[in-house]
């Protein structure tokens, strides 16, 4: 744990005083050897590993289709991880380049919203995502990332670009569709978000989210087993202290991007207003299905994370402040769980392990989690 709260505060600590441009690629670096380079560190590594591994020996199109079928994912991930797997020799180079994407991806939004110091944005946004979307999902943090360069074209009025965008990062990960909807909400009218607005996406959403058992039957096979999972299977019984936090978060969240306008309003601060508070309300609208408003979450705070990383907001000090604490109580929090600290601890490197020739207990405490989930 002591490594986390290391990386956790000499982040939010560095970032607050940068200025140079050297200093943001300094700690874009540093965060991209952290993140990047981890090994056999998180959630979800051996499943990509083994997709990566089995594409090693067949990147051939009809083995993008059958490991899709067989194992139900989205078969533009299943293409990427072929690609890449006719270029690199090893796993950690695809979970590289996914870690790369995210950051530059953030460097690049930050800096077309009009944020200049997106090193902030990403610190904070870590104390939130950093085991979850950075640390484990991989295949949703590339979808995020490839989202985060649509969003950039949609702002931009590339339409094309945008839709070619979105389609791909739908194709790696099916619930960037939430992130489309939230976006396609941000660009329709340039009008500012009004808490009317607001009432109006809760109502629509609360709709959306118990009309999902009617349509799933209309639903192709793939997409109605990847809305079961993330959806009907994952629905939380009763109300749990998470689904209370993330109500909590959300309001918080909504409530600052309503009232806490820029300085210098313009179409950019507004599309970034319009965006964080769709996603926000779509997050809260489905604070019952654990799955679906966790991976909202992560595209919601990273871009209230971006917002807060504004030099004109008022009281952005303090809203800095709660949400760091927000997240860094969700993170460690989450951490003492048995099954997380099984995965994130000791956290490994690559760089490390390749030096040293220790290849790491990581497959061993993931048998030993799997173990754990077979007696439950």
């Amino acid at each position: 744990m002591t490594v986390y709260l290391f990386f956790w505060f000499a982040a939010l600590g560095f970032a607050s005083f940068i200025k140079e441009r050297w200093a943001q690629i300094a700690f874009a670096l540093v965060v991209f050897i952290f993140v990047g380079l981890r090994y056999e560190t998180g959630f979800d590594w051996p499943t990509y590993k083994r997709s990566f591994e089995f594409m090693a020996v067949d990147p051939t199109l009809e083995a993008v289709v059958a490991y899709s079928q067989a194992y139900q994912v989205e078969q533009g991930w299943l293409a990427v991880t072929a690609i890449v797997a006719l270029i690199f020799p090893e796993y950690e180079f695809l979970q590289a380049i996914v870690a790369l994407s995210l950051i530059v991806s953030v460097y690049k939004l930050s800096r077309a919203l009009g944020v200049e110091n997106a090193a902030l944005a990403l610190a904070i946004a870590s104390t939130f995502l950093l085991f979850t979307l950075m640390l484990s999902t991989t295949r949703q943090c590339f979808a995020l990332s490839i989202f985060n360069f649509a969003s950039i074209a949609a702002l931009n009025r590339r339409w094309l670009r945008m839709v070619l965008l979105s389609a791909f990062a739908m194709s790696i990960h099916v619930s960037t569709i939430f992130y489309i909807a939230a976006m396609l909400y941000a660009v329709a009218r340039p009008a500012l978000p009004t808490v009317r607005g607001a009432v109006a996406m809760s109502i629509a959403g609360i709709a959306f989210v118990l009309a999902i058992p009617a349509f799933v039957s209309f639903l192709p096979p793939i997409l109605a087993s990847r809305v079961d999972w993330y959806g009907l299977d994952q629905s939380a019984q009763g109300v749990s202290l998470w689904q209370i936090y993330f109500l909590i978060l959300g309001a918080f969240i909504t409530g600052y991007a309503l009232r806490a306008r820029p300085k210098t309003e313009d179409h950019r601060s507004t599309f970034h207003r319009r965006l964080i508070i769709a996603l926000t309300v779509m997050s809260m609208c489905t604070y019952s299905l654990d799955v679906i408003r966790d991976r909202i979450s992560y595209e919601m705070f990273l871009l209230f994370s971006i917002y807060l990383a504004r030099s004109d907001l008022p009281a952005r000090v303090v809203a800095r402040a709660a949400a760091a604490v927000m997240g860094l109580f969700f993170s460690i929090v989450n951490i003492y769980a048995p099954e997380n600290r099984i995965v994130f601890e000791p956290y490994q490197n690559y760089l490390v392990v390749s030096f040293t020739g220790d290849r790491g207990d990581g497959l061993a405490r993931q048998q030993i989690l799997e173990r754990d989930f077979e007696r439950r």
